[in-house]
């Protein structure tokens, strides 16, 4: 595994005003900040809202950061949990995901 260089930030989860992720809102902040020349992305750690999502939600997330990075930019997926299992049902989405590290 390669080290890291550049800029990683934490990426934000977006919210609707009901409460759900919005997709859309976060797959501008993600081409907004690839065009602003970041090299990469932490995704759905703390600031990205990753205790408060549903493991489906989370595992959206880390489907849309690679979608839309779509290999331009490398992104680390947070994976920590509160349980082993779910950390291990995170990290086994993540690796599935090309551009993601989990």
């Amino acid at each position: 595994m390669a080290g890291f260089r550049g800029v990683y930030p934490a990426l934000i989860t977006p919210m609707t005003a009901g409460g759900e992720l919005n997709e859309a809102a976060l797959r501008e902040v993600i081409e907004f900040n690839i065009q602003a020349g970041v090299h990469g992305f932490w995704v759905a750690g703390g600031t990205g809202e990753s205790v408060l999502l549903e493991d489906e939600e989370n595992m959206r997330i880390a489907e849309i950061a690679s979608d839309q990075s779509r290999g331009r930019i490398e992104n680390i997926m947070h994976v920590g949990a509160a349980t082993t299992a779910r950390a291990v049902k995170l990290a086994e989405h993540a690796r599935t995901r090309r551009q993601v590290r989990g």
